[in-house]
């Protein structure tokens, strides 16, 4: 158009696009800082329930009566899991049942299918559930009540943070891949919300059944015998002696010394011989 590049271009028309453009490009930017806070509204309301728990963890609460809920509630899901409502007790998987109890509760290895058998499904699940808190009262009087308190808050944390660092990752590849969800016709916000919801609770269960597994699994230290301090001692001290010593040392008995000869090396262990070593001052 023949205008100097330094020239401004003052057109109504022109300064109406690029406004529009600018407007759309702060829009754009504006969308994601607020996506940004919405997914970390997410992050922050399940960190908030985590550190709750961890800090009574701390604090030195008594988690026995959570751990006794806890025991309730899998073995309650075990039960609706293998003998749901919809099918007919005949074809509840009783078998199934007890091996998935064992390997949450090894102690409950005595309950068998044939048992449960006939049986309504509170009957089964009041059933598991007494033997089951009925091991931890016995694992407790084995390993003693103040060891189990303080067990059980180390079981608890340590499975707390791994699992924890194990969520934020899950989170993370969710989080990366959940844009692509827009091409589906629905919100990756609300995917995001909804599959981050299941993955806080898969690993709220997953915690519940690691410390469950652990706490069962819980054996008593070995009392060590400890052998009697220094023995020897007393046998030491009234021969005058050190019995770490390999060597002669200066007062040895006097018969042990009687019995050198004069041109026999010196008890003292000099490398002389007796008679111009302890044999000449004797004499």
């Amino acid at each position: 158009m023949g205008i100097d590049e330094d020239t401004p271009i003052e057109s109504p028309l022109v300064s109406r696009q690029i406004e529009n453009a600018q407007k759309k490009v702060e829009n754009y930017h504006f969308d994601i800082r607020k996506h940004v806070l919405e997914y970390d509204d997410v992050m922050n309301i399940q960190r908030k329930v985590i550190y709750g728990e961890r800090r009574k963890v701390l604090l030195g609460e008594n988690i026995r009566e959570n751990i006794l809920d806890m025991v309730e509630r899998l073995l309650g899901n075990l039960v609706d899991e293998f003998c749901p409502q919809n099918l007919r007790p005949q074809e509840w998987d009783l078998e199934g049942l007890c091996n998935a109890a064992v390997q949450l509760i090894p102690q409950l290895g005595m309950i068998t299918a044939e048992e449960l058998e006939g049986r309504t499904r509170e009957e089964i699940r009041e059933t598991l559930i007494r033997a089951g808190l009925q091991a931890y009262e016995q694992k407790e009087q084995q390993v003693g009540p103040e060891a189990m308190r303080e067990i059980e808050r180390l079981v608890l944390l340590q499975t707390i943070d791994r699992k924890w660092i194990d969520h934020l990752s899950a989170m993370e590849s969710l989080r990366e891949g959940i844009g692509l969800r827009a091409y589906g016709q629905v919100s990756p916000l609300v995917e995001y919300q909804r599959e981050a919801y299941e993955l806080f609770q898969e690993m709220l269960r997953s915690i519940q059944e690691e410390t469950v597994r652990v706490l069962y699994r819980v054996l008593p230290a070995p009392v060590q015998e400890r052998e009697p301090a220094l023995a020897l001692r007393p046998a030491a001290r009234a021969t005058g002696t050190n019995r770490d010593s390999a060597g002669p040392v200066r007062g040895a008995p006097t018969s042990a010394k009687r019995k050198i000869g004069r041109n026999d090396p010196c008890w003292c262990g000099s490398g002389k011989k007796y008679k111009k070593c302890h044999g000449r001052l004797e004499q």
